[in-house]
């Protein structure tokens, strides 16, 4: 009976193969579970390296849209600012174009201050096509005015070069008449000259005898 309770070989053997046994199960069992944490994991990191991915997409397509707005409006500033109050940022440098440049349309919005300028053109060419309208009538006002001074000038020099040619006229006929009057007195004097240069006959000479008594008693 003693002999027989003594662990013998068998028993040995058997205890090992159950510790093999239960060191296999529990590896097989941390393999198993270590297969799926590591998967579960790799998933994880799929998921968040594709977020990051979509992430940068997205920040590098808002950066290249802060980019063509920048360069819409003509500034090159990379950030875009949380105000206005600052001219080194695109918010900042649209608040001085908005202000130096939105003339009559003064808002807080571009999209008002465009509006209220659009507004304003709009008036204004109102006021220029009335303008151009009243600057056209005046125009026909003036010319209508210009013909009638050019006809009131034209008849007074019409009476003026009529005026002046009866004058002139009248002048080349007094010339006429006097050349004539002197050109008779010259031949009437022609004619007393040659006559006093004759020999006078006797009956002129009684004639300037008793002429001469005559004018001699009445003295």
């Amino acid at each position: 009976m003693a002999a027989s309770s003594k662990p013998t070989g068998v028993h040995y053997a058997l205890v090992v193969f159950v510790l093999i046994s239960i060191v296999c199960g529990l590896g097989w069992l941390l393999a198993y579970k270590g297969a799926n944490s590591i998967s579960e994991l790799r998933g994880q990191l799929a998921t968040l390296q594709k977020d990051r991915d979509a992430s940068k997409k997205a920040a590098d397509g808002y950066y290249e849209d802060i980019k063509r707005i920048n360069d819409k409006l003509g500034t090159k500033f990379e950030s875009v600012g949380t105000d206005d109050s600052n001219p080194g940022t695109t918010l900042g440098a649209l608040a001085i174009l908005m202000r130096n440049y939105n003339k009559g349309g003064a808002d807080s919005t571009l999209t008002g201050a465009m509006s209220k300028q659009e507004n304003f053109l709009l008036g204004l060419q109102t006021e220029r096509d009335e303008l151009q309208k009243q600057l056209a009538t005046e125009r026909d006002l003036h010319r209508q005015e210009q013909e009638r001074l050019n006809g009131a000038l034209a008849a007074e020099k019409a009476s003026r070069d009529a005026s002046d040619k009866r004058v002139v006229d009248a002048d080349n006929q007094h010339k006429e008449e006097q050349k004539k009057k002197d050109e008779d007195i010259a031949q009437y004097k022609r004619a007393l000259k040659n006559k006093s240069r004759r020999p006078p006959n006797s009956k002129t000479r009684r004639k300037r005898r008793s002429r001469t008594s005559k004018t001699g008693s009445w003295l």
